[in-house]
Parts: structure tokens; sequence; C-alpha cells
């Protein structure tokens, strides 16, 4: 719905030719040198069969057949693991309420005709606007997500123990999904999806989190029996590590392996002469929020993540 005295907006899925002044508007916060490598380097991706700009949505003016006013432009890339991730839309006017719906509507009928599964956002929770129009157009909002950093300068002792672990490989693969399905149960991090993505999905969805690390990619055993698993991506550009997942077996929670388990990644983290170790966490598993808080991890921001299934 357009606001008294503007324009009417028209939505669409950006042509090939349109891609690069949308992806230059995407970065318009960026200084100009920084914005036309983002550019670059994104249609470069692209070109390696790296990235797909096909969720590559504009809202143009609509009383102007050719050259309208670019208002906003929303991107959504499609993960290998079905998820549709959604980036919040960057407008032109933050109040353009008809010109992020129109978005929206594009971003959505782009999804329900692509092969994804389900539309993931994530929006800050200062941005009602976008929240409202999330809502009115079917998106359920799952969880609020805390976004964790930790310093890697003074860590707590590596403790040893009888505890081992096996890294990812192809001949783990199989073990590593069955025992990180085995980690949903009764989980309280987001158990709304963990209930309908299956775990070789979510794996593959964590491998395209970041730069695969597969060598740190770790399934811990005590005396043969597994009993949970951490992995990890790196974000190289800000020099860090993201814990993308980590999760213990129900019948050895609460015995401190959750603990050994974030320790060995720190370690792990700063031997790769990282700055610092992120993750997320559902607020409302306040068990692992106060575990991450005790070991020193700082809240950035918080987040609501909003879903939307494919009809």
């Amino acid at each position: 719905m357009e606001a008294e005295g503007q324009k009417p907006v028209r939505g669409r899925v950006a042509t090939v030719e349109e891609r690069p002044a949308a992806l230059a508007f995407l970065f318009g916060h960026l200084p100009v040198e920084d914005r036309l490598g983002q550019v670059k380097e994104l249609l470069e991706q692209e070109r390696r069969g790296e990235l797909s700009l096909e969720g590559l949505v504009v809202a143009y003016d609509a009383d102007v057949s050719e050259g309208g006013a670019l208002r906003g432009a929303m991107l959504t890339v499609l993960q290998n693991d079905g998820t549709a991730m959604m980036f919040p839309p960057v407008l032109g006017d933050a109040q353009d309420r008809a010109a992020a719906e129109m978005l929206l509507q594009g971003t959505t009928e782009w999804f329900e005709a692509s092969e994804g599964k389900l539309a993931q956002c994530l929006i800050e929770q200062t941005d009602e606007l976008f929240s409202e129009v999330l809502r009115s157009q079917g998106y359920s909002r799952l969880a609020e997500l805390v976004f964790m950093k930790r310093d890697l300068e003074e860590l707590p002792e590596l403790s040893l123990s009888d505890v081992e672990f096996v890294t990812y490989r192809e001949e783990t693969h199989a073990e590593f999904v069955r025992t990180l399905g085995e980690t949903y149960i009764d989980s309280r991090d987001c158990p709304e999806l963990s209930s309908v993505r299956s775990p070789e999905d979510a794996l593959a969805g964590h491998r395209e989190a970041g730069t695969f690390l597969p060598e740190h990619w770790c399934l811990y055993r005590l005396q043969g029996e597994n009993i949970g698993l951490t992995l990890v991506t790196e974000h190289t550009d800000a020099g860090l590590w993201e814990l993308v997942y980590i999760g213990v077996r129900p019948n050895f929670r609460g015995r401190g392996f959750a603990l050994l388990m974030l320790v060995r990644a720190l370690h792990a983290a700063r031997l790769a002469k990282m700055s610092a170790l992120t993750l997320a966490v559902d607020a409302a598993n306040e068990p692992a929020v106060r575990l991450y808080e005790n070991l020193g991890f700082e809240e950035v921001v918080r987040k609501d993540a909003h879903l939307r299934w494919k009809r």
C-alpha cells in the first residue's frame, strides 16, 4: 500500500542487465570503491557458478515505463539444502512500506517457483516495518536469536580427558548425520526448525555458512560412544570462525561435555590465528546462553528469525 504522496511501485526479479545496478544499490552504504569491489566479487562468483543471483528482486516507480527510479532491492540465495536465505531489503526510503511489500511479494513468488523448501529471513528487532510486512505475507516468527562473540586472547585451560574426536570426511559422513539428528532430541535451540528439517539437509546447510572446514568439524566420543559434535566455519574477510552448530546427545547432557567441546573449539580457532569465535543461539535456550556467557562470550546483537514453508 502506497503512503499518501508516494508514487505507485512495481517489483520483479532483476534482469541480467539490471543486476549490477541492483547490487550497487544493496551496497550503497559503502564507500564507492568498496561498493564496486563487492559488486564485482558477487558477479564473479556468479560467473564461476559459486552463487546464483536469480533471487535478486528490485522495486521501481510504477508510473514510468522505462528507467523508473529504483526504490529498493532484495537478495535471496538458495542453498543446496533447499533453504532460501533472504537478506532484508535495502530501501531508498527506510519507511517505504510499499516498496518493501513489493520486494517481499516478488521474492516470495520467486521462492514458490524455485526448488527451495523453506525461506528464512533474519532481521534486527528495530526493523519494525519489515517485521510487519513479513507477518502480513504469511511468514512466521521462529525465534529470537542472540548473536555472541568472544575474543581469543585469554582462554580457559583445555582439559585432558578420555574424550576423543574424529573429523568430518566421506567415511564419517553418515555418522555425523546420525549424531546430528540425535542431538535434536529434546533440544531447546529452535526446536521447530529441527523438527521439520532433516539432519542431512541441515548438515548441507551448515557447509554453506562460510568457508567449509572439514578438518575442524569434530564428532566427540567417550569409550566408543558418540557424545555430540561441533561444526565451525571460517569468515576469511573478518578473520574469525563461527560455531554454526554444537549439540550433545541427550544421555550425555548435564555432564560438562558441551563446555569441553566449546573450549576445544576456542583453542582450535586461536591456533588457526583467528581473532574471535562467534555464534548464534536461541534466546529461549537459557542453559546454552548461560554457558556462553560464563565462557566470556558477549552479546553483539539480537535478531528475529522468520520462516515460510513451501506451499
